[in-house]
């Protein structure tokens, strides 16, 4: 649970603090968005799935991760030097929705 907790204090200060973002990838924030959004929803299944069925884990983290990603999103428009995204959004979703899927597949595999 630490664990967690200590992730999403570090995805928190990474979407609200001003970033200079500098990369010669296109489209490289939304990779990043996608990543630590699919990161964040694993490891949210990994404490949830500790107390609750595989399915309500399941979708709790996948809910919990998109939720954190739209307030995230929510709170950098309310900021003077960061700003509201939907493609951001989207990204975040994604990564959390391939993570619900990778977390499937590895139960069927297992």
């Amino acid at each position: 649970m630490k664990t967690v907790i200590v992730w999403l204090v570090v995805v928190f200060a990474l979407s609200v603090l001003p970033l200079e973002a500098s990369s010669k990838v296109q489209h490289s924030d939304k990779i990043l968005h996608f990543i630590i959004y699919a990161i964040t929803c694993v490891l949210l299944f990994t404490v949830i799935a500790k107390k609750k069925p595989f399915w309500t884990a399941l979708a709790a983290s996948f809910a919990l991760s998109a939720g954190y990603g739209l307030l995230m999103e929510g709170l950098q428009g309310l900021t003077a030097t960061r700003s509201f995204s939907l493609l951001d959004e989207a990204a975040n979703t994604l990564g959390a929705l391939s993570a619900t899927a990778f977390i499937i597949l590895r139960r069927k595999r297992g």
